[in-house]
């Protein structure tokens, strides 16, 4: 399996254009994936509505430079996701990626009409509730953001198809799998069965994020683009250039002995970075039996906690929290914290970042011991 790296050092179009035409070059064409008069829908990163320069969506000029190059196959394009809060077109706004749609006259589907579908091969999942024009497209082209995040390690290619679930229905499922593997399970039931109509991958790594990821970490300048028709694998090469361990992603732990007999090839240019800084919620009892879990989220695992001071009670973590623990009091948000799963997404989409993760002091001596 083929995964390609061009190097691209900002977010001037131009240099982002050449470097993803670089990346799709090099494993086939944009022919190998598109092919004419087809209906193509592209997937950016929506997490949040949140301008460019925060790094938490995928920027406006990768969006660009896949439309250009698309365009002249078909005019059947489409950009969507679904943000964790806010409208589809009022996050492409701020993020500045509806200016490039309506530039290039490409509609943006809101990710509103969601259908059921069966998937009887699911391993946790035996079908999923999708925007219907996920499954109406011929193609997706993903375009996920290199960013670590507070439950899953990191994420990439597959878990941006998480966007596909429409609405409260990813809440939802946090609350169903507050398991990180169990979770990760689930991402590869809809990786798989939406995979037939992922024909193309492409991640932003020009300018990625770490620590507590995905929306309130660091960002980090990681200068790449990469490109692989497999989504899995190209998080496999992403993980391995940021020096993540495998056994620390649960989506790549999970897949271990497929990938290790996996043959990857990876094309383009070479790309040292220092070590990606990891997010702080990890725990080495992650893997506990279940009925250890409750002991070990409610000492091992960090905790969010309400920074006052930031807290203007927008009441969007009230909106996103599956486990319904987080109520406003005396015009502050406040965590019921014994009732808490922790999913950590109040602190992927508080726009103020007034969620802090807090470590137990039991994992704080764990720490200190394995010192």
């Amino acid at each position: 399996m083929k995964v390609s790296i061009a190097k691209c050092d900002s977010y001037e179009k131009e240099e982002v254009y050449k470097a993803v035409k670089k990346s799709i070059d090099l494993i086939g064409g944009i022919e190998k994936f598109v092919k004419k008069g087809q209906k193509v829908l592209i997937k950016p990163n929506l997490l949040r509505a949140s301008k460019s320069d925060k790094r938490i969506t995928t920027d406006p000029a990768v969006l660009d430079a896949v439309i250009r190059l698309v365009k002249p196959i078909t005019n059947k394009i489409c950009v969507g996701d679904s943000p964790a809060i806010q409208s589809t077109s009022f996050t492409m706004n701020v993020a500045g990626l509806k200016e490039i749609c309506d530039k290039h006259k490409v509609h943006i589907v809101e990710f509103c009409s969601c259908k059921d579908y069966k998937f009887k091969s699911g391993k946790k999942l035996k079908g999923f509730q999708l925007e219907k024009e996920v499954m109406e497209s011929d193609v997706i082209i993903n375009l996920p953001k290199f960013k670590t995040h507070v439950f899953m390690t990191y994420t990439g290619a597959v878990k941006n198809l998480y966007g596909c679930i429409t609405g409260v229905t990813k809440a939802a499922l946090h609350f169903t799998f507050p398991k990180r593997e169990d979770f990760a399970m689930m991402l590869l039931d809809l990786y798989e069965f939406t995979k037939p109509k992922v024909k193309l991958n492409i991640i932003d790594a020009v300018i990625g994020m770490e620590g507590n990821g995905p929306s309130n970490g660091i960002p980090r300048k990681l200068g790449f683009i990469s490109a692989s028709e497999d989504a899995l694998v190209l998080d496999k090469i992403m993980c391995d250039i940021a020096k993540i361990r495998s056994n620390d992603v649960p989506i790549l732990k999970l897949n271990r002995n497929k990938l290790n007999k996996t043959k990857m090839h990876v094309l383009g240019d070479k790309i040292n970075i220092e070590k990606i800084i990891y997010p702080k919620t990890k725990s080495f009892f992650d893997s506990a039996p279940l009925f250890f879990s409750r002991f070990i989220r409610n000492n091992i695992r960090s905790k969010p906690k309400v920074n006052v001071q930031r807290c203007i009670a927008c009441r969007d973590c009230v909106k996103i929290c599956p486990a319904k623990t987080i109520k406003i009091i005396n015009r502050k948000a406040f965590i019921y914290i014994r009732k808490c799963i922790r999913c950590y997404c109040c602190h992927e989409v508080c726009p103020h970042n007034a969620i802090i993760l807090k470590k137990p002091m039991l994992a704080k001596a764990y720490s200190v011991f394995k010192k």
